[in-house]
């Protein structure tokens, strides 16, 4: 049986996470480098460390799904759930393959408005010591972190890193992934 207190837990630890990571990339900065010609440019990371930070955060988010999942189950087996027609709805369209993709999708969204959005990192890109920048090297604008992250819903968006340095969230928002400093 599933113990409510382990549901309550497990999300705590997760919040604590999100925050511990927030602090270490707070003070970051892109990582510059002077060329021969005097101009300076921030250092973009290559597709091997972008291909790790979708790795940490597809793991990190179907984490979530799992805790998620197990509240589900609890709530399915210990409460009058299924009373309630929407819900009992939801739960035989989530036994689908159709539903069990609606649901991923609604965690990706999800995991990338809040940490994108609101701040400007992901678990992937704390890990490797990266940040997201705009063209002029400073933080983007809300609108091209909104956009980043609804540019991923494009199908095959992971696919275009076969084909361009930067993948379609980026040259559509006109943003870059790029090393970073702690100030």
């Amino acid at each position: 049986m599933i113990n409510p207190f382990f549901i309550v837990l497990n999300y705590v630890l997760f919040a604590f996470k999100g925050y511990v990571l927030y602090i270490l990339q707070k003070d970051a900065t892109p990582l510059l480098d002077q060329q021969d010609n005097g101009d300076v440019v921030f250092r973009p990371v290559n597709r091997w460390n972008r291909l790790f930070h979708h790795l940490f955060d597809v793991a990190f988010y179907f984490s979530a799904i799992y805790s998620t999942s197990s509240t589900y189950r609890y709530l399915l087996f210990n409460t009058n759930f299924l009373d309630i027609p929407f819900l009992a709805s939801l739960i035989r369209a989530s036994n689908t393959l159709t539903g069990a993709s609606i649901i991923v999708s609604f965690f990706t969204l999800f995991y990338y408005l809040v940490l994108e959005v609101v701040f400007n990192i992901t678990i992937g890109k704390t890990i490797l010591g990266n940040i997201i920048v705009n063209d002029e090297g400073a933080r983007p604008s809300i609108a091209q972190r909104f956009g980043r992250t609804f540019c991923r819903l494009i199908p095959f968006n992971a696919l275009s890193f076969l084909f361009n340095q930067r993948g379609w969230h980026d040259s559509i928002t006109n943003t870059y992934v790029v090393k970073a400093e702690k100030r």
